[in-house]
């Protein structure tokens, strides 16, 4: 019992996090400045590129995991936007926009999607519980 807390806890957090990223990039004035070691870097967020859809985050040893990946991205046409998976248990691919696989242990799995236009990247962490049937 206090396993599935823990991962509903885990759960709402991560779409808390996503929420603020998305709020961060919707921002009316869309330009900041960062500071950081070398000086200061202007950071325009209507040009990067990101993923607006939530993957499933549990399912049960040998069913299809599918998650199909949408983005945003206000100044590229979505043909010119590659979506790919830096981080991803070996079960796991992807083809086009659909993230896929099927788990033959149970486990809870990271996997990292990360968008590009070329020129920016954003990356969205998840993580996905495979259980099996009692």
């Amino acid at each position: 019992m206090g396993r599935r807390i823990r991962i509903w806890i885990l759960v709402v957090s991560l779409i808390a996090g996503i929420a603020v990223v998305g709020s961060l990039a919707l921002k009316e004035n869309t330009s900041s400045t960062q500071e950081d070691v070398l000086g200061s870097v202007d950071i325009n967020y209507k040009h990067i590129p990101y993923i607006t859809s939530v993957p499933m985050k549990s399912l049960y040893v040998g069913e299809l995991f599918r998650y199909f990946v949408e983005v945003s991205d206000l100044d590229t046409d979505m043909e010119d936007v590659t979506i790919y998976l830096t981080e991803s248990p070996r079960w796991m691919y992807i083809e086009r926009n659909a993230i896929r696989g099927i788990p033959l242990e149970s486990g809870t799995y990271k996997f990292v999607v990360t968008v590009s236009d070329g020129e920016n990247s954003s990356s969205q962490v998840n993580y996905v519980l495979v259980e099996t049937y009692e």
